[in-house]
């Protein structure tokens, strides 16, 4: 049994003793395993790192694990029963591999710098996203890197509730309300609607000060294409997009994704560096 296996089984166990949705515990754990994959490259020894809203904690406890000075901050929310559950049995298990700050980004105040910050599925949550993304690039070190993983909104799909976006969030909240409202309760997710800020790549790049570079990894695509083929809970909430990526998939069509432009991706992987 590796580190891993042991680390998900612990907090299997404590979860399972508080009556946890094991159903739910294995879509996060598979949540957490792409966040990692997805920073891997980026992680050292001796570097401080930050990770903006962890959750479940999870991805925060894997690297922790690893011996990483890591500080995750997560607000105390209602409405998400199951994650605040989960969140609670990863601290009691591996309070002593990360720093939990029960804060936003946006409340979130210290003299402290890092050299990575991170957030996966976390920005298109934020309601003032730009002082989140300024007060981010401000706690990095010189040469930091600031790694924002969400949707893209310029894409005309929301991959939360599965719809497409008519116009603009308004116009869409008032044509899907019954099926929000039905969405929410059955998912354990009041609030969730009214938390998404409908974030696009292109307000984004506005809001960048002169001393950063940002990047862009379109072969994030491809990466999330394949968790459709390979992570069946993943694959069970995306059914809509499994449809057409395995037909794109059939017709040889699969790597176009890496020519689109940036505006028109449905998901987006930001590297930002500090100058």
């Amino acid at each position: 049994m590796n580190d891993l296996d042991t680390l998900f089984n612990k907090i299997k166990d404590g979860y399972e003793n508080k009556n946890g949705d094991i159903k739910f515990l294995k879509a996060m754990k598979n949540e957490a395993l792409f966040g990692f994959s997805e920073i891997e490259q980026f992680l050292k020894k001796s570097i401080k790192i930050l990770e903006i809203g962890c959750g479940s904690g999870l991805l925060s406890a894997i690297i922790g694990n690893k011996d990483l000075n890591i500080t995750s901050l997560e607000p105390i929310e209602s409405g998400f029963s199951k994650t605040e559950l989960l969140l609670n049995s990863t601290q009691k298990f591996y309070s002593n591999k990360f720093n939990l700050v029960r804060k936003t980004i946006e409340n979130f105040d210290t003299e402290e710098k890092f050299d990575l910050i991170f957030s996966i599925n976390v920005f298109e949550h934020i309601q003032n996203w730009n002082l989140a993304l300024l007060k981010s690039i401000d706690m990095l070190n010189k040469n930091g890197k600031l790694i924002i993983l969400c949707p893209n909104y310029c894409f005309p799909y929301e991959s939360h509730f599965r719809i497409p976006i008519i116009f603009n969030k308004k116009i869409t909240s008032i044509i899907f309300s019954k099926y929000i409202n039905n969405y929410e309760k059955k998912y354990d997710s009041l609030g969730l609607w009214n938390s998404l800020n409908f974030i696009k790549i292109t307000e984004i790049k506005k809001h960048l000060p002169n001393n950063v570079t940002i990047d862009f990894d379109k072969s994030i695509l491809i990466r999330m294409v394949n968790r459709l083929f390979n992570d069946k809970c993943f694959n069970e909430r995306q059914k809509f997009l499994g449809y057409f990526t395995k037909l794109f998939s059939k017709m040889n069509l699969h790597n176009f994704y890496t020519l689109l432009p940036m505006n028109f991706q449905p998901y987006q992987k930001i590297i930002i560096q500090k100058k």
